[in-house]
């Protein structure tokens, strides 16, 4: 029978947490960057929306950012 303590359980617990965070926050950095990429070569909004999956405020937010 394997045992593990208390302390061992969260340890992998949270390592594999912040495997998922760490993956969700660089798929959130690839769309922002697709997006950008997007409304430099002037792609419709609905496009960038599809494509990147992220919501029209933050497409918005980046336009402005972007001075387009």
């Amino acid at each position: 029978v394997f045992r593990m303590s208390i302390d061992e359980i969260r340890k992998i617990h949270y390592t594999q947490e912040g495997r998922e965070e760490g993956l969700e926050e660089g798929e959130m950095n690839k769309a922002i960057e697709t997006a950008k990429e997007m409304l430099a070569d002037g792609e419709p909004m609905g496009k960038i929306v599809k494509y990147t999956k992220l919501d029209v405020e933050k497409i918005e937010k980046l336009k402005k950012e972007m001075k387009l």
